[in-house]
């Protein structure tokens, strides 16, 4: 006889809000548990319901047009399973063999004449219980759930448990396969990441010259986690060449993700965390015929050598801009450079948003970008139905995926690429409470905190 079966799910056990039990990096082991529900609204035969828990990792990703041999290549797609684990539920046939071993032949879970062995359902609802336990040596290689995709590539460790019950056929239906799944999310958390940022100074300073800029940014944390302010201090961003116009200067949290497949290799770069610069990283203008830019000039400015005229052709030049400013909104901060010293027009400068580069006073003046601003990643394993929100993952490394995370500082010259500086970062997948949990209970977690 054929069955009706409705409402095949799999929920949490009873008093609990989610499937994983532990934390991976923080707890020796790990334990994936729930109840597998249906509702039978008349008797059933079923030959079996089985439950497994399947962790994978896949990439899917276009190829640039110099690595394609023609132009319909197919993208570049791979995939590994990181973790396996079943267990049937209902086992008709375990039931039958052992029944075929007792004394008694008259087994009702199992049919002669060859027919695949049943078991007999009443109508009504029906639950499961069920449990894997991940131990030590397997929890400790395995990465944190993610999800990146766009409509060209894609990137995901998913763990998900699926539920399939087959349905025996009967005189008037034939048999039939429920499924159902549901994906579990296993957090990694970094122990010693999460004590070291806590107790220890992790900043970092990013500094450094060449034949463009002269540089120096200092961040208070190279440890953070989620909700957790990193403020950029802007000691100094200025030109090494005064003929050099430096029109913004950025900072941003940066995440990369490197996708593995056939041979092939592609990193995609995205922000997590780009605070608004504006007002926070401005211009300071300091004036000096032996300022740090023109020192380094190895010609001078053709209106380096007008003496006298320099200031009125400066003072002019600011009077066109200032005219053009008021005409004219949204426009990137971008400064003139000075060289009358504490003049009654500096903070008009400041402000000033500059179409040409002004012309450069006697003396080569030297333009310093300042300020200091906070970056915050807000929340992590958030997407919107449109994918427009970006998430942010664990660090991590497998056969196919790899995430790390830097600081960044994007300087803006005209007429010039952007120029990016940056050093590594460590972003922790944690919020304040995780951390604090953490942080309380470090001395019991002893050797199983020693995952990053």
């Amino acid at each position: 006889m054929g069955g009706a079966i409705e409402d095949l799910s799999i929920e949490p056990s009873k008093g609990a809000s989610t499937f994983l039990h532990g934390f991976l990096g923080v707890t020796p082991t790990l334990a994936v548990s729930g109840v597998v529900r249906f509702l039978a609204t008349k008797a059933v035969a079923v030959h079996s319901l089985k439950i497994s828990l399947v962790g994978t990792s896949s990439v899917r990703f276009t190829l640039p047009p110099a690595e394609k041999a023609h132009a319909n290549q197919p993208p570049a797609q791979a995939s590994s399973v990181l973790l396996s684990k079943s267990v049937l539920l209902i086992d008709a046939a375990a039931a039958a063999a052992a029944a075929a071993d007792g004394a008694s032949q008259k087994s009702g879970a199992a049919a002669g004449g060859g027919k695949k062995p049943v078991v007999q359902l009443k109508a009504g609802g029906h639950s499961f219980p069920f449990k894997f336990d991940v131990p030590e040596d397997v929890a400790a290689s395995l990465p944190a759930s993610m999800l990146y995709e766009t409509e060209f590539d894609r990137a995901a460790v998913v763990y998900r448990l699926t539920a399939e019950l087959d349905i025996a056929g009967g005189l008037l239906s034939s048999p039939k396969q429920e499924k159902v799944s549901e994906d579990v999310d296993f957090p990694r958390i970094s122990v010693p990441s999460v004590i070291r940022g806590q107790a220890m100074d992790t900043s970092v300073t990013i500094s450094g010259s060449n034949e463009t800029l002269d540089w120096r940014v200092h961040v208070d944390r190279g440890i953070f986690g989620i909700g957790q302010p990193v403020t950029f201090t802007v000691g100094h961003v200025q030109a090494a060449d005064p003929r050099h116009d430096i029109t913004a200067v950025a900072v941003a949290v940066r995440q990369e993700i490197v996708l593995r497949a056939e041979g092939h290799t592609k990193t995609v770069r995205m922000h997590i965390a780009k605070p608004d610069v504006r007002g926070k990283i401005t211009v300071e203008a300091r004036a000096g015929a032996n300022g740090g830019g023109a020192s380094r000039s190895k010609s001078r400015s053709p209106s380096a050598s007008g003496g006298g005229a320099a200031a009125p052709a400066q003072q002019q030049h600011q009077q066109q801009q200032a005219s053009l400013q008021a005409s004219m909104s949204g426009l990137s901060l971008s400064p003139a450079a000075a060289g009358d010293g504490g003049s009654p027009g500096r903070s008009e400068r400041r402000r000033s948003a500059t179409l040409q580069p002004p012309p450069s006073p006697s003396g080569g003046g030297v333009v310093r970008w300042v300020g200091a601003v906070q970056a915050v990643v807000e929340s992590a394993h958030v997407r919107d139905r449109e994918h427009r929100s970006i998430d942010a993952f664990s660090p991590c490394t497998t056969e196919l995926i790899s995430v790390r995370h830097a600081f960044e500082v994007v300087v803006s010259v005209r007429g010039m690429a952007d120029v990016r500086l940056d050093a590594p970062a460590t972003f922790v997948d944690a919020d304040r409470d995780t951390r604090e949990w953490v942080l309380r209970n470090a001395s019991t977690l002893g050797a199983s905190g020693s995952s990053a």
